[in-house]
């Protein structure tokens, strides 16, 4: 039962990801941390995140900015090797809190300033490119930081999408040699990650007919809800 509610709310989460470029890993992460460790959590999300991203990346190349890719990647790559190393050796119980006060920051921002776009040029795609990288091998969740980058570099929200899929991919890459060389990836973990990547995959296609003829605020209030629940029980847990 508590793996039909995990798996269910996964599928949602990354539903709202094909959307908006946001969602999936957010609605995971907590889920995940409610039937293994938190630290687990992050790492298992990564095989799940590189699945969905890829599926989404693949159904949306045309999209992409490589301008803006590269410029990312070259923030994001060293920011995700240091968060995942840093995952290592922080306590449990702080990745847990951590994860949920992101959850309520994000809700936060969301519903108090989302008509707030940053500047981002050259320069500040590379720095918000390692503070992407740093939040998603800290704590699995550097989809925030990346779409606010890419809308402030002024990308369609096709664009946001395929280009925020692309840097997940680089970066789940580069998460997973780390998570498996520190233990944070076990062996009996694999078939929960393999029923989430069938699960991951299933939403990056479902999700392509909704970019097109929905609109993202159809989701966005259920998942800000169900978001500020989990973080308040991630946080104070």
């Amino acid at each position: 039962m508590i793996l039909a509610i995990v798996l269910m709310g996964c599928f949602l989460g990354f539903l709202m990801s094909a959307t908006t470029g946001v969602g999936g890993g957010l609605v995971m992460l907590p889920l995940l941390a409610w039937i293994v460790p938190a630290g687990v959590a992050v790492a298992l999300a990564t095989p799940v995140m590189l699945v969905n991203n890829v599926g989404k990346l693949v159904l949306l190349r045309g999209s992409l900015d490589r301008v803006f890719l590269r410029r990312t990647m070259l923030g994001a790559v060293p920011g995700a090797i240091a968060g995942s190393l840093l995952l290592g050796v922080v306590p449990d119980a702080v990745v847990r809190r951590g994860i949920g006060l992101f959850l309520i920051g994000y809700v936060a921002v969301s519903l108090f300033a989302r008509d707030y776009v940053p500047r981002v040029g050259r320069l500040g795609a590379v720095g918000w490119g390692a503070i992407t990288g740093l939040v998603s091998g800290l704590i699995g969740a550097g989809g925030p930081t990346s779409a606010a980058s890419m809308r402030g570099y002024g990308l369609t929200r096709q664009q946001l999408v395929a280009t925020g899929a692309a840097i997940s991919v680089a970066m789940q890459l580069v998460k997973l040699p780390v998570f498996a060389a520190i233990g944070l990836i076990r062996t009996r973990d694999l078939p929960l990650a393999l029923a989430l990547c069938a699960t991951a995959l299933a939403a990056a296609y479902a999700g392509r007919a909704l970019l097109a003829r929905m609109e993202a605020a159809t989701f966005e209030r259920v998942l800000l809800l169900a978001l500020f629940a989990l973080g308040l029980l991630m946080a104070w847990k």
